[in-house]
């Protein structure tokens, strides 16, 4: 689908090609894809795409898979713990440019256990458990300087934040 980018949490790809090739493979099977813009991603996450996925690192792999999800501008973007794998320097290369593609095209919705991209990415904050929407959290209620009480519950294995 054109306008659906997604990033699974477990990244499988096919060990005996070069990211090139898959890259490539990726971009004719969805037709849309301006190969110039492919090209700017490669270069942006630093990856040499002439060497087999089988010989990549997690974090090359996921930096192929970021590319995989965004390579075609789609319009809503969906990301599950993106950063896995990836080196702190490449962390902030992705959260900066996962905010540009929010403010040119984006929609993003992605899950992470990592307070600090969340906080520095996402507008409203959902807790689902079980596929349903426990709570939900503005993030400029939680940033506004004035004092909070905060309190940590534990309901059947989670700990549940909650804000005052």
């Amino acid at each position: 689908m054109s306008i659906l980018g997604y990033l699974p949490g477990e990244n499988i790809l096919p060990d005996y090609m070069k990211a090139i090739n898959y890259l490539k493979l990726v971009s004719d099977i969805r037709g849309n894809v301006e190969w110039t813009y492919v090209e700017k991603l490669i270069n942006y996450f630093e990856i040499n795409p002439k060497v087999k996925i089988k010989k990549m690192s997690k974090g090359m792999k996921q930096k192929v898979a970021l590319i995989t999800a965004c390579m075609h501008k789609p319009k809503i973007l969906i990301l599950d713990e993106p950063t896995s794998g990836l080196d702190p320097l490449m962390q902030e290369k992705f959260l900066k440019i996962i905010k540009d593609f929010r403010n040119k095209w984006y929609n993003n919705f992605f899950s992470s256990h990592i307070f600090s991209e969340v906080e520095a990415l996402a507008d409203k904050i959902a807790i689902i458990k079980s596929g349903k929407i426990i709570s939900e959290i503005v993030m400029k209620d939680v940033k506004t300087p004035y004092e909070k009480v905060y309190w940590v519950n534990k309901v059947n294995s989670y700990n549940l934040i909650f804000f005052k």
